[in-house]
């Protein structure tokens, strides 16, 4: 009597069996314990689709991971080349918005001090930078009418012709 007890129990541990293969009272049915199908690993899964195929050997299996490989690779690649544009752009962003802050920032001085030549250089360098050239010119003349010994309006001029 306590054999079938333990049998009982036994089966009401595993909840995955089916109900038809548990021991009832009626009925004295063996406890068949059923292996639950597992979720197969990479590995497992190529040998399986391949021997459909009837491809028996190792290179076919080397050159399914030697694909997966590449793949890995191009996918890496691809990422690292989109993150380093990324930055750049982010950078250039960062540029430009310092560019137009200075711009700002030399055109109060020349409106505070319209006789100042740094004001108008510094002007026409953001403009070359831009690269609003006509505009650097128009500045880097008025630079040149306040101070003609400068020697930075040479050195942007020859950038400029």
């Amino acid at each position: 009597m306590p054999k079938k007890k333990k049998a009982k129990t036994a089966a009401l541990k595993f909840k995955n069996i089916p109900k038809k293969h548990r021991v009832s009272k009626k009925s004295k049915e063996k406890v068949v314990f059923t292996r639950q199908k597992q979720f197969p690993n990479f590995y497992r899964f190529i040998t399986e689709a391949l021997k459909p195929l009837g491809v028996r050997g190792e290179w076919a299996k080397k050159g399914i991971y030697a694909c997966f490989i590449l793949v890995l690779l191009a996918i890496i690649a691809i990422s690292l080349h989109l993150f380093v544009s990324l930055k750049t752009i982010s950078n250039s962003a960062d540029n430009s918005l310092g560019i137009a802050q200075e711009a700002v920032y030399w055109q109060n001085v020349e409106k505070t001090y319209p006789n100042y030549r740094d004001s108008y250089f510094q002007l026409a360098l953001i403009a070359y930078q831009v690269g609003n050239l006509k505009r650097a010119r128009l500045y880097l003349k008025q630079a040149e009418a306040i101070d003609p010994n400068y020697q930075g309006i040479a050195k942007l001029q020859k950038y400029l012709n």
